[in-house]
């Protein structure tokens, strides 16, 4: 029986120079999946000279011949069935499938290979490369690549012996002194919880994240760490560490100058120490001030 249908692009009923005009449209659809198919084939022989890009481009042709061909199919010419038509119409889709196929075959022959063995996956996205460590032929052996993710941190060693004055959340800054910059930033973890081995020899690792992230180009720079364990909450009397004696009794005394040239013993209670400095309060108010001077050596004369 024949079926009636309306032009695609007028929308009213087909008439005799539509179909003639679709059927022209039809057999340039076939010839050009044919075609295609044939260019495909070639590739899939020369795989390194395949230009995907143009047959792709046909395909997209094929596809946009047989949809307009198919929105008419069935339709009459003259009252005479167009069997035919739609016969070449399946021919057409069957050699734009194989096209396709084939097309899909060449791509997934010319990608990029690698051993699974061969692949590393991170965690999340994006990352950046800070170094390559090999180059093209030669053996791998060790690190090959080193990224960064989005949110860089600084490792660093303390002593065991120092491991105790850290708490996770304690203040620090990460000191840049190739460009004078600091960030303010905050103990993540100690030992264990970083993620590698607990000690190194007598050292333990620490994990330190700053508050706001590093610029890009901070990222692999050494830098210096300063983290405030302990302060003294307001101002104190410093004096070198070198300055300070401490007597068999365990009395601990520092000796003062005089402009004229003597001296006197101060005995001393000490507190704080960092930077080769000690905090100092004299046992007796008034004994010693800001500005004294203090002996951290004398001249030692031997007889012949």
């Amino acid at each position: 029986t024949a079926r009636t249908g309306t032009h695609p692009d007028t929308g009213q009923p087909a008439t005799p120079d539509d179909i003639t005009q679709l059927q022209a449209e039809l057999d340039t659809a076939t010839t050009t999946a044919a075609v295609a198919g044939d260019a495909l084939n070639d590739a899939a022989a020369t795989v390194a000279g395949v230009d995907r890009s143009s047959l792709e481009s046909r395909i997209t042709d094929a596809e946009l011949e047989l949809r307009i061909a198919e929105a008419v199919e069935g339709e009459t010419l003259a009252g005479e069935p167009v069997t035919d038509l739609e016969q070449e119409l399946a021919a057409a889709r069957d050699a734009l499938a194989t096209a396709e196929l084939e097309l899909s075959s060449s791509q997934f022959a010319t990608g990029a290979w690698l051993p699974m063995s061969e692949v590393a996956f991170v965690p999340e996205l994006p990352v950046v490369v800070q170094q390559v460590a090999v180059t093209t032929g030669a053996r791998p052996d060790g690190t090959l690549l080193t990224v960064s993710a989005n949110d860089p941190v600084v490792r660093t060693e303390v002593s065991a012996s120092d491991r105790d004055l850290l708490t996770v959340g304690t203040a620090a800054q990460i000191i840049d002194e190739s460009s004078g910059a600091v960030y303010p930033a905050r103990v993540a973890a100690i030992g264990a919880g970083t993620g590698q081995v607990d000690t190194l020899g007598d050292l333990v690792e620490v994990l330190l994240e700053p508050d706001t992230p590093f610029p890009a180009d901070a990222l692999g720079r050494n830098v210096r760490v300063d983290v405030e364990i302990a302060t003294t909450g307001a101002s104190v009397l410093l004096v070198p560490a070198a300055a300070l004696s401490t007597s068999m009794t365990g009395v601990t005394t520092v000796e003062v100058e005089h402009a004229e040239g003597s001296s006197r013993v101060v005995e001393v209670d000490t507190g704080l120490a960092a930077n080769g400095l000690v905090e100092v309060a004299p046992q007796q108010a008034g004994e010693l001030a800001e500005g004294d001077l203090v002996i951290v050596g004398r001249a030692a004369s031997f007889a012949p």
